[in-house]
C-alpha cells in the first residue's frame, strides 16, 4: 500500500494503482521489469487516468465536489428495488450511472426506451416498432440464460439499470390497461369476433396486440375457445399457444362472453 518503498526489482510480481477516482493501473513483472526501469530511469511518476465525473484528490479531498454528486443520491439498488421513483429521479440515477462508469453511449437507449413509453401513454404511438424493440430488451433482460449468467458473475453489471426496465413496463402495463378500460376493450373485441374496427384505434389495438403477444383470430378460433365458461379453462386451451397469464387475464373478460375491460 501506497506510501511506501519498493524493494528490489526482482522480489515485485506486479504493481497496482487502485482507488475508486482512477481506473486501475497493472504492471506485470512476471514478464519482465524492463517497462518499469524505463519508468524509473525518467521521472518514476505512473500516468493514471481520471474517472469521468471525478476531480483530483488535491481539488476534492473529501470527494463531495465529484460531477452530479451534489444533486444526485447514488443509493444502492438493492434497497430501492421496490420503490416506487419518480422518472426524474430514476433518469438522474442513470445518468450519474453512465457518467462514472464511462458508458455515455446507453443514453441514447435510456431516452428512446424512455420516450417511446411517454409517446404510448399520450397515445401516440404512429407505428409499432419502438414497441416492439422494447418487448425484446424486456424478453432478454428476464431471460433464463441472462438471469444464470447475472447469478454466476454479480460483480459483472448489467446491460441496462436494474431499476429502469421494470418502471418502463409497469408504464406500458398502465398505459395500455387504460386504453381497454377506456373503450379499447370493445375494439378488441370487435378485432377478436373479425368485425371492423375503429380506425382510430388500430395503433393501439396493435401495440396491445404486440406487446400481450395476442394470437391471431384464426389461431383462437383453431383453438376450441368457443363454450369456454372459466378462466382455468381457458388458460388449459391456451397452453399449446403459450400466451402469457398477464394477457390472458386481460383477454379472459372478451373470450367468456363479457366484453367489459377487467380492472388489472
Amino acid at each position: 500500500m501506497a506510501p511506501t518503498l519498493l524493494p528490489e526489482l526482482h522480489l515485485l510480481k506486479q504493481i497496482r494503482v487502485k482507488g475508486p477516482r482512477y481506473w486501475e493501473l497493472l504492471i506485470d513483472l512476471s514478464k519482465g521489469v524492463h517497462h518499469l526501469k524505463s519508468i524509473l530511469s525518467k521521472d518514476g511518476v505512473l500516468y493514471v487516468k481520471l474517472r469521468a465525473g471525478q476531480l483530483s484528490y488535491k481539488e476534492d479531498p473529501m470527494g463531495w465536489r465529484s460531477l452530479l454528486a451534489q444533486t444526485v443520491t447514488h443509493r444502492n439498488a438493492d434497497a430501492r428495488a421496490f420503490k416506487k421513483l419518480e422518472v426524474f429521479d430514476l433518469l438522474s440515477s442513470i445518468l450519474y450511472e453512465c457518467v462514472t462508469q464511462e458508458n455515455p453511449e446507453m443514453l441514447p437507449a435510456y431516452i428512446a426506451i424512455d420516450q417511446a413509453v411517454r409517446r404510448l401513454e399520450r397515445r401516440e404511438m404512429s407505428e409499432t416498432f419502438d414497441l416492439w424493440q422494447i418487448k425484446l430488451v424486456l424478453e432478454f433482460f428476464n431471460s433464463r440464460s441472462h438471469q444464470d449468467r447475472v447469478r454466476k458473475n454479480p460483480h459483472r453489471g448489467l446491460f441496462m439499470n436494474s431499476e429502469f426496465l421494470p418502471v418502463m413496463k409497469c408504464s406500458i402495463d398502465n398505459a395500455l390497461d387504460q386504453w381497454l378500460q377506456a373503450g379499447g376493450d370493445v375494439c378488441l373485441h370487435s378485432y377478436l369476433s373479425g368485425q371492423p374496427t375503429d380506425e382510430s384505434q388500430l395503433t393501439m389495438l396493435a401495440c396491445f396486440l404486440i406487446y400481450h403477444s395476442v394470437p391471431t383470430p384464426g389461431q383462437l378460433l383453431a383453438g376450441g375457445l368457443e363454450g369456454s365458461t372459466s378462466f382455468s379453462e381457458l388458460l388449459l386451451k391456451f397452453k399449446p399457444l403459450k400466451l402469457p397469464v398477464r394477457a390472458l387475464l386481460r383477454l379472459a373478460p372478451l373470450l367468456l362472453g363479457n366484453p367489459q375491460s377487467m380492472v388489472l
